[in-house]
């Protein structure tokens, strides 16, 4: 079933506010479809402005997701820069930094999300993102940067011209997915339609 972009727009919404709330939460205790890339060279040395929406927290948190409640406490993730890069094919695209912090007790093999680049409430574009650790596990407790490169050929003209300008203020959402522990275990709060066609 297609979803419209309005649908989406709210679908993400909801689970930003979501994650927002269970991050609040978490830090109150003591305390990555496209595989990561290796670091492209960077044509710009500066690093372009790239924000997550504050959310406003309610009174009443609303009641939350199990899956996505397991989720937050075992791993936080962050956006933390965005630069314009090539890679040594000559393609150019915004790479983007994200941070990885293992929260949990057990080591991390892999973790799944998607990010969606906002301009304003307009989604300009997303991604699904696998951070995979599988040579190297995310040790508990530790936590990793990686850099994934998304090419401006696979974006709209829109979404090209946002991301391409130094001075323009772009919000990001990270969206939970999936974790999958060096213990076999994994925790799976959303699947992308790749996910459901390689389960069957």
């Amino acid at each position: 079933m297609k979803k419209t972009p309005l649908a989406i727009l709210c679908s993400i919404l909801v689970a930003a506010s979501l994650l927002t709330a269970c991050e609040k939460l978490a830090t109150a205790k003591p305390q990555p479809q496209q595989p990561a890339q290796q670091p492209a060279n960077q044509q710009q040395g500066n690093a372009l402005p790239l924000t997550a929406p504050e959310t406003p927290i309610e009174d009443e948190t609303p009641e939350q997701d199990p899956l996505l409640a397991a989720f937050n406490q075992s791993v936080k993730i962050a956006a933390t820069a965005r630069t314009i890069a090539q890679d040594k094919n000559k393609g150019t695209g915004s790479l983007v930094t994200y941070q990885i912090n293992n929260i949990s007790a057990k080591p991390i093999l892999s973790v799944k999300w998607t990010t969606a680049f906002l301009d304003g409430n307009t989604i300009l574009f997303n991604e699904n993102i696998i951070a995979d650790f599988s040579k190297e596990p995310l040790a508990a407790r530790q936590d990793k940067s990686i850099q994934v490169m998304d090419y401006f050929k696979s974006m709209s003209k829109e979404a090209q011209t946002a991301l391409k300008d130094p001075k323009k203020q772009v919000n990001v959402l990270i969206v939970a997915r999936e974790i999958s522990f060096s213990d076999g275990s994994k925790i799976v709060v959303s699947l992308t339609e790749d996910d459901a066609a390689a389960k069957q």
